[in-house]
């Protein structure tokens, strides 16, 4: 899980996505208070050949379905905008 920051948001969705995909991290919960889309959650999944091959984003308030091995729900309603 990643949470960005206004000075690593860039970082976090370019270099760290690649590097935890690229060894084979199952799954990349990131944060983003600072997506240009407007505040979301993705969580990116199936990393292959050093990509993520799915990401799921969601916009703040709306939940987000952590697969297993978590197999709950992230309930974003509380984060800040």
């Amino acid at each position: 899980m990643q949470i960005t920051s206004k000075g690593n948001a860039s970082h976090d969705r370019s270099a760290k996505q690649k590097a935890y995909a690229k060894g084979d991290v199952p799954l990349y919960l990131l944060i983003d208070r600072y997506d240009e889309g407007g505040p979301a959650v993705t969580l990116f999944s199936d990393p292959r050949n050093g990509m993520y091959r799915t990401g799921l984003r969601k916009p703040f308030g709306e939940p987000v379905a952590l697969p297993e091995p978590f197999g709950s729900e992230l309930d974003t309603a509380g984060f800040v905008v």
